[in-house]
């Protein structure tokens, strides 16, 4: 950031100012790039689960009540397992929710994947920041917001006391109650793609 060489220590060099500089450009562009996956992922996953559980809720209401749409006879026949028969149908409704269910799994792990990735690019900007002096108290006279104490915006995720960037990172991945992190709500919508496909599955298993 362009203010960085202003609050930069002046015991730093020119050729060493500039290659912190330009390392914390990098990282700061890594972040949006990760940030940029996290959106793709969750815009994949909500394509894909919107999809697949249109067709679940349609083939089972087809199974539910037959009358409804008419379906080929293939779909009406049972198929035989042991001394159970089990409609082609219904395995096929089955087939869908256990396969929507592997995807969300999947997706939500990916997205956890690339949020630490881009909570750990924010830990490193944040060591930049304080190396070159950003997190020092701005004097009363030069605030343009009183109640601002830094030259750099102040962040969401704030200032952790933590020993270590990984002890800042994991403490960021959690989503306990009374952690208020964006992976919280990631999290309470992968939950609710879970439990409403276990609810499908519960009723296609009581038919």
């Amino acid at each position: 950031m362009n203010s960085g060489r202003s609050a930069s220590t002046e015991c730093l060099g020119d050729s060493e100012k500039d290659a912190i500089l330009e390392l914390y450009r990098q990282t700061n562009a890594d972040r949006k790039d990760f940030t940029d996956r996290q959106w793709e992922t969750l815009r994949y996953v909500l394509t894909i689960f919107s999809g697949l559980m249109a067709l679940s809720v349609g083939l089972l209401t087809v199974y539910i009540q037959p009358t409804i749409v008419s379906v080929p006879k293939y779909a009406s026949e049972t198929l035989r397992i042991g001394e159970i028969s089990v409609p082609l149908l219904k395995l096929l409704i089955i087939f869908v929710l256990v396969f929507n269910l592997l995807m969300v799994c999947l997706c939500h792990l990916n997205l956890r994947r690339e949020y630490k990735r881009a909570i750990e690019k924010i830990a490193q900007m944040k060591k930049i920041e304080t190396y070159l002096g950003l997190w020092k108290t701005v004097p009363n006279h030069k605030r343009l917001f009183p109640n601002n104490n830094y030259i750099i915006l102040d962040r969401h995720f704030g200032r952790d006391c933590k020993n270590t960037d990984q002890q800042w990172v994991e403490s960021k991945m959690t989503w306990r109650p009374g952690n208020d992190t964006a992976l919280k709500n990631f999290n309470n919508l992968f939950y609710l793609y879970v439990v409403s496909i276990f609810v499908l599955l519960v009723l296609t298993a009581l038919r």
